[in-house]
C-alpha cells in the first residue's frame, strides 16, 4: 500500500474511534423533571409579581403622604433588592444553572 492510502486508513480509523468514544466521554445530561421546573417557575413568577406590586404600593404610600422619604428609601431599596434576587433565581432556573448553596 502506498503511504497516501495508509494515511487515509489511519485518519478514517481515528475518526471512527472519536465517533464511538464521544458519547462515553460526553454523557447526555439527565433530563429535569418538567413538572418540578414548571412549579418552581410559577412560584418565582408569583413572588416576582408580588414584589413588583409591593414596589408600586410603597411608591403610592410615599406619594399619598403615608411614608416619609427616609422610610420610603429603606423600604423601596429592600423590596427592589428582593425583586432582583427573584429575577436572578428565575434566570438561573431558566438556564438550568444550580441554585446558590447547591
Amino acid at each position: 500500500m502506498t503511504p497516501a492510502v495508509v494515511a487515509v486508513v489511519v485518519i478514517l480509523c481515528a475518526a471512527l474511534a472519536v465517533v464511538v468514544a464521544w458519547p462515553l466521554l460526553h454523557p447526555v445530561p439527565e433530563a429535569e423533571d418538567p413538572a418540578v421546573t414548571d412549579a418552581e417557575r410559577r412560584v418565582l413568577e408569583d413572588e416576582l409579581h408580588q414584589s413588583l406590586a409591593a414596589i408600586k404600593e410603597i411608591a403610592f404610600d410615599r406619594d399619598s403622604g403615608h411614608l416619609s422619604e427616609a422610610d420610603f428609601a429603606a423600604l423601596d431599596a429592600d423590596e427592589r433588592a428582593r425583586a432582583i434576587e427573584i429575577m436572578r433565581r428565575r434566570d438561573r432556573l431558566a438556564s438550568g444553572g444550580p441554585e446558590p448553596g447547591q
